[in-house]
Parts: C-alpha cells; structure tokens; sequence
C-alpha cells in the first residue's frame, strides 16, 4: 500500500466539496487542479510552510501530478487524469495528508539551501525607458532610487508569469509605483520593473506593464540547462549591484561573443 493509498483509506468524511480547516482552505480549480489557499499573511514563514509542504506533497503524490506550483498565499496541485483515481485528487483526500504533514514539514533545510543571488544592474535611461518618468513620479533623485533599490537583499517569493521571472518581497514604500496604464507591447529580457509594491526582472522579451527603471546583463532563464533552468529559486535573496552604462555593455558584448564561439564549435 503507497502512502497515498493509506490517506484514502482513513475513515474521514469529507461533508462538503470544498474542504476546509482553521488555517487553509482546497477549492477545486479547473476539471484537474486543487489549490491550497493559505488564511495567513504574506511573510517568509508561509514562504517555507509553502516550498516544504510543496516537497512533501511532490513525493507523497509522485506520478500522480503534472505540475505543483507555489504562489504568495497558496500552492496548486494538477493532477494527471490517466493516472489517478477520483479518490487521488479530491479536497478530502488533500486535506487528509496536508493536516498529518504540515506540523513536521522540514522547512529549515529550505532556508540552509537558501542562497543570495546578486544580479548587476544598468540604472541608465538608454537602458530604462521609464527610468525619467519613474524619477518624477517618486519625486526622488536618480541616485537615491539607486541607493534604495539596491539596498535591500529582497525575497524570492514565488516564481511565476513567465518562465524564470521572480516575484521579490522587500521593496522600500518610497519606490512604490502603480502598473502602467497601457503595458508595453515589448519589454526586453532583463529588463528590471517595479508594479506597485513588487520589483523584478523580465527573463525573457515579454509585454508587461512594469515600470522598468534598469536592466541586466544576466540571463536569468536557461531552457537547455537539464539541472537548473532559473538562476533563482523560491525563497533564495536577490540583491542587486549597480553598474555602470560601460560596465554593462562590456557584458553583453561579451556574452554575444561567447555565444558566437559556442555556435562555431
């Protein structure tokens, strides 16, 4: 008998189709997925609760599921039809296994694993389209939203919108600014935006609407690497470094010419 199997088979009755309890709720999410809705606050406690329960669920559920995705305040759980029984992928069943899990979930091991990325930064206007306007909207100096971005070792809360693109937690009230009105059709890969109390870095060329007021020479997502496509993970620190408008183009260069001599090879 699996693990799972012995979940199923604990005499709990699940009344209602949405299974609850004091500290989450399971709602059905589309003909396939659960997702657990944390009743807590944002904050790096129910960061690790999510990434390790995430783990937990991952081995208990093995084959059973095509994706398991962490957010901010809940974590999804679709399921592989072929594979499961109705009985695999109900709310009663869910909240059977995360109530006997949840108390001894191993979330210091996450935060041993946990690493500080630092990513360089090009805070210059040919670089960042909204860089001037960003300037005049926070009535702050082009020095001192440098300082204040670059001060803080922000979180890795979630990973999301677009492969590789980091949702960071930290940002300093006085860099708050709403999404744009109208988003952009094309915003570059590496381009660094701030949406209201949220900053982060495009991975790829993408349309968005964040306020970009800098870039990076640093490629954040990697397809053909089989062992770790993202630079970061849930829950690592991000710190960025300001560099200069030189500094940044000697970069690129050379990564062009690095990806020159590969493709020669």
């Amino acid at each position: 008998m699996t693990e799972l199997e012995a979940f199923i088979k604990q005499d709990i009755t699940d009344k209602q189709d949405t299974a609850e309890s004091p500290s989450f709720r399971i709602l059905h999410n589309g003909d396939s997925a659960l997702t657990v809705i944390f009743d807590e606050q944002v904050s790096d406690g129910l960061s690790l609760k999510i990434i390790a329960l995430r783990k937990v669920l991952k081995t208990i559920f093995s084959n059973k599921l095509t994706d398991i995705i962490p957010a901010y305040q809940s974590l999804t759980l679709i399921f592989n039809l072929d594979r499961c029984s109705k009985q695999d992928s109900t709310p009663n069943t869910l909240r059977k296994v995360i109530n006997v899990q949840i108390a001894g979930l191993d979330t210091k091991s996450i935060e041993r694993k946990s690493r500080i990325v630092k990513i360089p930064v090009c805070y210059h206007y040919d670089v960042a389209p909204d860089l001037e306007s960003f300037c005049k909207f926070t009535k702050l100096t082009l020095k001192q939203v440098i300082e204040l971005h670059t001060m803080p070792k922000y979180r890795v809360n979630m990973l999301g919108f677009l492969p590789g693109f980091f949702y960071l937690s930290g940002l300093d009230k006085k860099l708050y600014m709403p999404r744009k009105s109208t988003p952009s059709l094309n915003v570059e890969a590496g381009s660094v935006g701030i949406g209201n109390n949220q900053t982060g870095v495009y991975p790829v060329d993408s349309p968005g609407g964040w306020q970009i007021i800098g870039k990076t020479p640093t490629n954040l997502f990697e397809p053909t690497n089989s062992t770790d496509k993202f630079l970061v993970n849930p829950f690592d620190q991000v710190q960025f470094e300001p560099i200069s408008l030189k500094e940044f183009t000697k970069l690129v260069e050379g990564d062009n010419d690095s990806s020159q001599k590969q493709d020669a090879k």
